[in-house]
């Protein structure tokens, strides 16, 4: 939504991502200034989300130390350290 709202999984326990897409209903809808969480995870958060529709290679999922996974446009560089 244009407020930033969005779907979110909630998980209560683990979550392993390996093998699981996230496809977007209309990403056109984007906006580039915010910042959607798509899920919270409150065990331990492992593998990758794979995104098959965005609409700019800008746009990453990103999964962070919280145990949320979210939806971000990255213009400029990007570090990630670990």
């Amino acid at each position: 939504t244009a407020e930033g709202e969005c779907d979110l999984v909630s998980v209560m326990g683990d979550l392993g991502l390996d093998g699981m897409t996230l496809q977007l209903v209309d990403p056109s809808r984007l906006e580039r200034h915010k910042k959607y969480t798509l899920i919270s995870c409150s065990g331990l958060l492992t593998g990758a989300l794979t995104a098959v529709n965005l609409p700019d290679a800008r746009w990453r999922v990103v999964s962070l130390a919280d145990g949320s996974v979210k939806l971000i446009f990255v213009d400029g560089m990007m570090i990630k350290i670990r």
